[in-house]
C-alpha cells in the first residue's frame, strides 16, 4: 500500500530515529532526516531525501519558528519538499513554543503562515489536540509511540524506605520542576528522593535526601526500587515517566491529567501534601503495587500497535485532499473577559475541531489606546497578510467592520469566497466610535458593499437578518446565533467564598444601554429582597455610578474580574440579571440604535443558563424567544427598575420555581447553545459557500 511511496521524518534528532526505527520495525518503509544541528539539516543527503519525498513528516520542529533556524527551516522544506504532502506530527513542546509566538502576536513569522502551510497536523495526545484546536489548527490525534521501558509481569514490592523516583535533567531543571522537588525534600526529611536524567548541577545545597542518578540507560531497577513516581513539568503531552510508572504498578504523582494517576499542582505545597498522604498510606499498610495500573498501562501504551497505528494514518494521509484553509479576518481588537473574545476564540476553536485549518488575522497593539495611524497600519497588515497568503480553496471569514472593505473587494476578484459575519446595524460603529458620524454615509456605503458581495452573511438574531434583507437587499442571510462554553459555564463551577450566601448578580460592560442604572435603581427599592445583594461585575462607562452606590454589603462591586472566574460568580447566584434598554438612545446614547428592529443575543444569556441559574432580563426581541422557548427565566418591561425588583423578589421566594428554570436553561444551553453547536453550523455555511465557489469554478473551466 505504501511501498511505492517516499515518506521521510524530519526533526528532532532524538525522536525522528526512535519513531523511523520503531515505523520500520513493523514494516512501514520511512527515511529519516535527524536535525541535530544546522548541518545536519543543509547536508546534501538530507535535501535529496527531503526532495525526494512523496510525504514530508515534521516531528517536533514546529512552522514558523521564530528563530533564525526555524526559518531556514520553512524555506528550504518549501523550496526542495513544495511537491510532498506535508504532515506536522506535534509532540510537546512544540506545541507551547508555538501558542507562546501566537501569544506575542508572531502568528505567521511572515506574510505566509507555515502552520496553514502543513497539509496535515497530527497531535501526539488528547491534550494537545485541544491546545491546537484552540490555536485554530485541526489536528487528528494519534498517540505518539515510543518503546517503554521493559517491566516485569507482576509489579515488584515497595522498598523498605519510602522512595520517591522523579526526572529533572540539567538544561530544564526549572521545567521540569527541580525547586518544586527541592523544596519538597526539605519539607519532607524522611522521605527519600531519586532524580534521574542529571547530576543535578544546577541544584544550590541540595538536601542530603536527595540523589543524582545522572543519565540513566535502563531505569528499570529505579522504577523497581522506588515507593511512588513524581513528574512535574510545566507543560506535558504523555510523560513517559508518568507511564513507566504506572507500568511498575506505582502511584504516580502528576501535574497533568492522565487516567490511572494523581493530579497534583506543580507547588511545594501541593506536592509535600501528596506525598505526605502516600506516606501515610504506605506506613500504615495500605499501599501496595497496583497490577490493574501496570495492565491498563500496558495495554493503552503498547508500542507495537502505536506505531502500527501511525504508519496506518500516514498511509492513509497520502491518498487525502488537502484540508479547507481559513483566514479568519477580525479588525476589532479583543481581549479576554470580552463578549467579542469569547465569540472569535470560540468560533475558531469549533472550525479547527470540524477540520478547516483556520489562520486567525486580528489586530496586535501595544500597551494604551491605539492612535488612529497605528489602527490604520494594523488594518492594512492584516488584509495584506490574507491576500497575499491565498490559495485556491481558500476561504474568507469577515467579522463585519467598515475597514474590511478592500479584503472583501480583493477577495472578489480573486474569487475567492467569502462569509461575512454580522453582530448589529450601522449604528453599532458609530456608538462605539462616535467619530465616524461625521463619515457616517461613507461608513454605510462600505458595509452595505461587503454584505451585497459576500457569498453568504451570518448574523445573530432572527431580527438581523430581516435588518439585513431590508438595508442591504441580502437574501444570503444564515442565523447561528452567539452561545457558551458549556463546560467552563457549569452549575459545579467552584463559589467565592467572600460573598453572601444570597445575592444576585449581574456581569458585563457598564455601558448606558446594559441598564446597570435599572439594576441599581431596583436594588434600592422597597421591592427587592432585604436578604438579597446585587453582585456587579465588569467595567465601562458607568463604572463611577456603580461605585458610588456600592456599600460593601447590599449592593457589592467586584470591578473587572478574571473570565475563568465567573462561572463561579454565576453559579452561585440566585438569578442573573440583563435588564438591557429597549435601545442605545433610551440610555443617554446619541445613537438610534433601536434593540426591538435588531434584536439580542448576548453571551451572558447563554453562559448564565449554561450555570444553572434562571434568569431575569428585559422583553426584547432575541433574548424573550430564547427564555420564553426554554422557560429559564422572567421578562420583564424594559426601563422598569420596579418590574425587575418584582421579578427578584419572585425568584428569591420560590427557590424550587428558580431551580426548575435553572435546569431548563442548562438542558437548553448544553444542546443548542454551545459553542461546538455553533461551530457546526458556522463549518456547514463555510462549507456549502465553497462547494459552491469550487463547483462554479469547474463549470467555467468546462465552457472555456
Amino acid at each position: 500500500m505504501t511501498s511505492h511511496l517516499n515518506y521521510v521524518l524530519i526533526g528532532q534528532g532524538n525522536w525522528v530515529r526512535k519513531l523511523a526505527e520503531g515505523l520500520r520495525d513493523t514494516g512501514f518503509p520511512v527515511q529519516e532526516v535527524p536535525l541535530d544541528s544546522a548541518r545536519s539539516a543543509l547536508n546534501w543527503e538530507a535535501l535529496r531525501r527531503i526532495r525526494a519525498a512523496d510525504v514530508v513528516v515534521r516531528v517536533g520542529f514546529r512552522p514558523g519558528a521564530r528563530t533564525w533556524r526555524g526559518r531556514a527551516f520553512d524555506g528550504a522544506l518549501r523550496i526542495f519538499g513544495r511537491r510532498a504532502i506535508s504532515v506536522c506530527y506535534w509532540i510537546g513542546t512544540d506545541v507551547l513554543n508555538f501558542t507562546d509566538d501566537l501569544s506575542h502576536g508572531a502568528p505567521a513569522a511572515g506574510w505566509r503562515s507555515p502552520a496553514l502551510a502543513v497539509d496535515h497536523h497530527l497531535a501526539g495526545s488528547e491534550p494537545l489536540h485541544g491546545e491546537l484546536a484552540k490555536a485554530g489548527i485541526a489536528a487528528s490525534v494519534v498517540g505518539f509511540p515510543w518503546r517503554t521501558v521493559q517491566a516485569p509481569t507482576d509489579p515488584p514490592p515497595f522498598p523498605e524506605q519510602f522512595t520517591v523516583l522523579t526526572y529533572i535533567p540539567d538544561g530544564r531543571a526549572e521545567f521540569y520542576g527541580g525547586p518544586v522537588v527541592l523544596e519538597a525534600a526539605r519539607r519532607l526529611p524522611g522521605i527519600c528522593f531519586e532524580v534521574m536524567g542529571g547530576e543535578g548541577i544546577w541544584a544550590e545545597d541540595p538536601p542530603e535526601n536527595v540523589h543524582f542518578r545522572g543519565w540513566v540507560r535502563d531505569p528499570a531497577e529505579a522504577y523497581a526500587s522506588s515507593s511512588c513516581v513524581l513528574r512535574i513539568v510545566r507543560h506535558d503531552s504523555i510523560g513517559g515517566t508518568a507511564v513507566e510508572g504506572l507500568l511498575f504498578g506505582r502511584p504516580v504523582l502528576y501535574s497533568q491529567e492522565l487516567d490511572h494517576t494523581m493530579k497534583v499542582e506543580p507547588t511545594p505545597e501541593s506536592v509535600t501534601q501528596a506525598l505526605k498522604e502516600l506516606s501515610c498510606e504506605w506506613k500504615a499498610g495500605r499501599l501496595n503495587p497496583s497490577a490493574e495500573n501496570a495492565r491498563w498501562a500496558s495495554r493503552t501504551f503498547d508500542p507495537t500497535r502505536r506505531f502500527e497505528l501511525l504508519g496506518q494514518h500516514l498511509a492513509e494521509i497520502s491518498g487525502l485532499p488537502r484540508p479547507p484553509r481559513l483566514s479568519y479576518i477580525t479588525l476589532q481588537a479583543t481581549t479576554e473577559g470580552q463578549a467579542a473574545h469569547a465569540h472569535v476564540h470560540e468560533i475558531v476553536k469549533g472550525l479547527a475541531a470540524a477540520g478547516w485549518s483556520v489562520r486567525l488575522l486580528k489586530p496586535k497593539y501595544g500597551q494604551g489606546s491605539p492612535s488612529a495611524a497605528s489602527r490604520l497600519v494594523q488594518f492594512g497588515l492584516i488584509q495584506g497578510r490574507a491576500i497575499t497568503s491565498v490559495r485556491r480553496g481558500d476561504a474568507f471569514y469577515i467579522r463585519s467592520h467598515f475597514a474590511a472593505w478592500p479584503a472583501a473587494l480583493l477577495a472578489k476578484v480573486l474569487r475567492v469566497p467569502v462569509v461575512q459575519e454580522v453582530n448589529g446595524p450601522h449604528e453599532d460603529a458609530l456608538v462605539a466610535w462616535p467619530g465616524l458620524r461625521r463619515i457616517r454615509p461613507l461608513v454605510e456605503r462600505a458595509n452595505r458593499s461587503q454584505m451585497r458581495s459576500a457569498d453568504a452573511v451570518i448574523t445573530v438574531t432572527p431580527q438581523l437578518v430581516r435588518w439585513l434583507r431590508l438595508d442591504a437587499g441580502v437574501e444570503r442571510g444564515h442565523l447561528v446565533s452567539n452561545g457558551a462554553d458549556v463546560e467552563l459555564f457549569t452549575p459545579h463551577a467552584p463559589r467565592r467564598e467572600d460573598l453572601p450566601d444570597r445575592y444576585v448578580v449581574f456581569f458585563g460592560a457598564l455601558a448606558p444601554w446594559q441598564g446597570i442604572d435599572i439594576a441599581l435603581e431596583a436594588a434600592s427599592s422597597q421591592l427587592w429582597p432585604e436578604d438579597v445583594s446585587l453582585v456587579v461585575v465588569g467595567d465601562g462607562q458607568l463604572r463611577d455610578l456603580v461605585e458610588r452606590k456600592s456599600d460593601g454589603s447590599h449592593i457589592i462591586y467586584l470591578g473587572r474580574q478574571p473570565y475563568a472566574e465567573i462561572p463561579g460568580l454565576v453559579a452561585a447566584s440566585l438569578v442573573s440579571l440583563l435588564p438591557m434598554a429597549s435601545s442605545a438612545q433610551d440610555r443617554g446614547q446619541n445613537s438610534t440604535r433601536d434593540h426591538t428592529t435588531s434584536g439580542l443575543a448576548p453571551l451572558k444569556l447563554f453562559e448564565s443558563m449554561a450555570c444553572g441559574v434562571p434568569v431575569i432580563a428585559s422583553d426584547l426581541p432575541g433574548m424573550a424567544e430564547t427564555i420564553s422557548s426554554a422557560d429559564c427565566g422572567i421578562l420583564v418591561e424594559p426601563g422598569s427598575a420596579m418590574s425587575l425588583a418584582e421579578a427578584v423578589r419572585q425568584i428569591a421566594n420560590d427557590p424550587a420555581r428558580a431551580a426548575e428554570m435553572g435546569r431548563h436553561g442548562r438542558e437548553s444551553a448544553v444542546d443548542e447553545h454551545s459553542w461546538r453547536s455553533r461551530a457546526a453550523d458556522t463549518a456547514e455555511v463555510l462549507t456549502s459557500v465553497v462547494s459552491r465557489s469550487s463547483l462554479h469554478h469547474a463549470t467555467e473551466l468546462e465552457e472555456a
